[in-house]
């Protein structure tokens, strides 16, 4: 059901055109009886349309205002209703895509130049509390709102990992969000990366990471994000058995022709020691194993 506000003037209005009012009258969509500052309310900027704060009215032209942008880019409850307030996983990565060049957000296939720089403000530094406002006032005041819309699910629909691909990133293990967090840091696009807030519990580390890990597919291609994925589940399998604290025992086997081949290829795309390559394909086997 929807929930309805009463302004002056304006009367009685569903609290999604109110805040869709509102956004466009921030952005000068709607002219304002004067300027207010940007932590005013919807409640007093709607009023502002009309010149209320003053006791001076202007209604005919601010309704006639409202009802024609309205007809043009009016975006409804049901249209947004995919957006989760709750999913920050999301909001990241529709923040962080909404940041990158117009003509990238045109397509959803090519990936953006890696020597290509964020700009200095953009929405992915919003804190995670206004995320979801933010997303919804920068689809408001598009130019084609709706086609933006549709273009934002698309993409998240396409680069968004499936959950089975992520089951090795443990939620509760601060240890491990912190170093996947240090690796996605130190990749060419990094700058990208760094537009969002700190996090600060696991919850909100563990948010950033698969909205980044999503985002790979975005900044550069699928393959590469699986790949990428691929690379940063095996790393962690290799520090967590450095770290491990697990006596070595030396043994002696006897491998074939090829099986020394595949060992000897495997320490040099690595650059780990054989040793290492072992445990790290018996590890990658247990988790296989698990699955």
């Amino acid at each position: 059901m929807p929930q309805y506000k009463t302004f002056p003037v304006l009367g009685k209005v569903e609290e999604r055109e109110a805040q869709w009012i509102a956004n466009n009258a921030r952005s000068g969509k709607l002219p304002q009886y004067k300027k207010l500052p940007e932590s005013a309310d919807d409640s007093d900027v709607i009023s502002n349309l009309f010149g209320t704060l003053e006791g001076i009215g202007t209604k005919e032209e601010a309704l006639k205002s409202i009802k024609d942008l309205k007809q043009q880019s009016y975006v409804n409850e049901e249209d947004i209703s995919w957006i989760d307030s709750s999913d920050h996983r999301m909001l990241i990565f529709l923040l962080l895509t909404l940041t990158l060049p117009e003509a990238w957000r045109s397509s959803t296939s090519n990936p953006i130049p890696p020597h290509m720089q964020p700009p200095a403000r953009s929405p992915g530094q919003t804190p995670a509390g206004h995320r979801h406002k933010a997303i919804i006032r920068i689809i408001d005041t598009d130019a084609s709102p709706i086609t933006r819309l549709n273009l934002l699910k698309e993409i998240h629909a396409t680069h968004k990992l499936k959950a089975k691909d992520l089951k090795w990133v443990d939620k509760d293990n601060e240890e491990q969000l912190d170093w996947c967090l240090k690796q996605l840091e130190q990749k060419h696009f990094h700058n990208w990366f760094y537009l969002i807030p700190a996090a600060v519990t696991t919850k909100e580390k563990h948010a950033e990471i698969l909205a980044k890990l999503d985002l790979l597919g975005a900044l550069e291609h699928p393959d590469t994000q699986r790949l990428a994925l691929e690379k940063l589940r095996r790393a962690w399998t290799q520090q967590r058995y450095r770290h491990s604290g697990k006596a070595k025992k030396q043994i002696s086997l006897a491998l074939s022709e090829e099986a020394r081949t595949k060992l000897e290829d495997l320490h040099k795309r690595w650059r780990c020691p054989r040793n290492e390559v072992i445990e790290r394909l018996l590890a990658n086997y247990s988790e296989g194993w698990q699955k």
